[in-house]
């Protein structure tokens, strides 16, 4: 794994130039040095378009392993995710959400859980988007958050110049996830794959 840090002088400055990858393991490196005390999150939606919303959400504190919330949630609208492929993916029922809590029931409990510390989960930009989305469907206002992207800082870890999937990390760092597509067994799985980095981050220090 390299660590050098990436000072690429381009031919043309323009904001259509880029470095490839823009992010490499030293980079990924220095995130990993300041993160210890966070907050690591999944959900599993209804979907991945704009009128999708989520139905299962986790969250985890990384420092204690405590599951600070973990359930399935009824969405704002249900109508077509019998017949979803999200529903084939992650394997939850409508019957299962019809009786699951409303998300505004439970957002007071779950935005004092996400203001308490920083936030991680593997893929931010999908996973905040569909939360605050979802909240907004019920009509409350949703405070911008701050976050870092795991999957983001996972693919410059290992010098990769694609995103790397959750599922792809955890066989790269051996970890098995038995619950995958649910938002607790991908959050632990998350974490484990967390713990894989700063382990060998630690090693380096040696």
């Amino acid at each position: 794994m390299s660590t050098k840090s990436m000072f690429v002088k381009t031919a043309v400055q323009s904001p259509f130039s880029s470095i490839y990858p823009r992010y490499n393991s030293w980079h990924a490196v220095q995130a990993l040095k300041q993160m210890d005390d966070f907050l690591v999150l999944d959900v599993e939606s209804t979907g991945i378009g704009k009128s999708a919303e989520i139905c299962e959400l986790a969250i985890v504190d990384y420092k204690t392993g405590s599951v600070l919330f973990d359930s399935l949630l009824c969405p704002y609208n249900l109508d077509g995710y019998e017949s979803s492929k999200a529903r084939e993916i992650n394997g939850i029922g409508t019957k299962e959400l019809v009786s699951a809590p409303p998300l505004n029931a439970v957002w007071p409990e779950i935005l004092d859980i996400l203001q308490s510390k920083h936030i991680t989960s593997f893929n931010t930009d999908f996973d905040l988007k569909m939360i605050r989305n979802s909240v907004q469907k019920w009509g409350i206002d949703v405070p911008p958050f701050a976050a870092t992207c795991l999957m983001k800082l996972c693919t410059a870890f290992l010098d990769l110049d694609y995103w790397i999937s959750l599922e792809e990390a955890a066989e790269y760092f051996g970890i098995e996830n038995t619950a995958r597509h649910r938002a607790l067994g991908d959050t632990l799985t998350t974490i484990e794959v967390v713990k894989k980095m700063k382990f060998i981050v630690n090693g380096l220090k040696g």
